[in-house]
């Protein structure tokens, strides 16, 4: 089955394959999520971009399922194939891409603090005991992003509990400056906090006749999440993720939700799906912004920044001095501006987290304080 529209002709072809575990028996929803995969894996190879899939129906994709960037999109989508095993479904499909020119970026990864993402009804974790599962869930996202991402280098932090609620206007302590304040601690130029918003479990009862055996009941995976700018403290993009699954443990029995059992299992599966899509749009969302390191210290004839050979800085990379300054809004909060200016530097000397930068006029040097960040070009060394 196939979505064939009216797009211009320098649209091409492409074949891929996604997986996708198969969830409480349910194979048609492995399918769909297989076609997902797929489809991810077709456009970011054409050199496009596209965030979650958000419905696959009947293998076929409809036009307003989909959210696309503006620098490409899918205009066709044919599945040639299932193949199912006992514990996934994989899907190879042909899809047609308009891929437009990408956005012209450094080249580097981008560094992103992932906090402990609170409950928003603790008393749902009762059930299960699971009352750590957003601790949980921000180290699987973390290592996620260590071990299969390119594009962000991730830290965790999970020293405290953040009184952070996306659903209020306000915080405590307020984002912008918890989002400065947890990007300085971290090293990182971006935060990502969040709130596990829905955990509960479906209070339908069940027609089994057995009193003695348990029926598994529904129960909510939903997730919250605020990419904010760790320089200037504001919202970058706003994410929300909610489904439902068998939740596979007696009611009496208490889940590490650390544990390999519960990620192993039908609900855990779930999660895992629901923080790959997290990851796939945060990276997204990342894709054209600009690296920015900040200067934290001045040595001899240059400058030292906060971003290194791990972040794909190499030897011979231009920047360009931005000025960073603060200033107070009209509603009494610190705001944060750029101003990019004619000084440029280059890298002369890389260590794992740290560069050396000299500038190319040394008459410039006098012109720059650590209070300043630099901006990276494309890599294109130029020694």
């Amino acid at each position: 089955m196939a979505l064939l529209l009216a797009y211009p002709a320098s649209a091409q072809w492409y074949e891929s394959e996604g997986s996708a575990v198969i969830i409480g028996n349910n194979i048609e929803r492995a399918k769909e999520q297989a076609v997902k995969e797929a489809v991810k894996s077709a456009v970011l190879f054409a050199g496009a971009s596209i965030s979650s899939v958000q419905q696959v129906e009947n293998g076929t994709l409809t036009q307003d399922s989909i959210s696309y960037q503006s620098n490409g999109e899918l205009v066709g989508l044919e599945v040639l194939s299932y193949t199912t095993t006992d514990e996934s479904v994989t899907a190879r499909i042909r899809a047609e891409i308009f891929a437009e020119a990408q956005c012209t970026n450094s080249g580097l990864s981008h560094t992103l603090t992932i906090a402990r993402f609170p409950l928003a009804h603790r008393q749902q974790a009762a059930h299960g005991g699971i009352y750590d599962i957003g601790g949980a869930v921000s180290k699987v996202m973390h290592s996620s992003f260590q071990e299969t991402s390119t594009q962000v280098k991730s830290h965790l932090w999970l020293d405290e509990v953040l009184a952070y609620d996306p659903s209020q206007l306000t915080t405590i302590p307020e984002v912008d400056e918890l989002a400065r304040t947890l990007a300085r601690r971290s090293n990182s130029q971006y935060v990502l906090v969040g709130q596990v918003r829905d955990i509960s479990v479906s209070q339908e009862q069940s027609l089994n006749l057995k009193f003695w055996t348990y029926e598994p009941k529904p129960r909510s995976l939903s997730l919250e999440l605020d990419l904010l700018d760790g320089m200037t403290g504001e919202l970058v993009k706003r994410f929300r993720y909610r489904d439902q699954v068998l939740w596979d443990f007696p009611p009496e029995q208490v889940v590490d939700p650390f544990s390999a059992d519960f990620w192993q299992s039908d609900y855990g599966k779930a999660w895992g799906q629901m923080l790959g899509d997290a990851q796939n749009d945060i990276e997204t969302a990342l894709s054209c912004t600009p690296s920015i390191a900040n200067i934290i210290n001045r040595k001899d004839a240059g400058v030292i920044v906060n971003m290194g050979a791990q972040d794909g800085i190499v030897r011979g990379q231009t920047a360009q001095l931005t000025r960073m300054t603060t200033f107070m809004d009209p509603f009494g909060k610190v705001k944060t501006s750029f101003d990019a200016s004619s000084i440029e530097l280059v890298v002369s000397a890389v260590e794992a987290r740290q560069a050396y930068l000299t500038t190319k006029r040394s008459s410039d040097l006098a012109n720059v304080s650590i209070n300043d960040v630099v901006m990276f070009k494309a890599l294109k060394p130029d020694w």
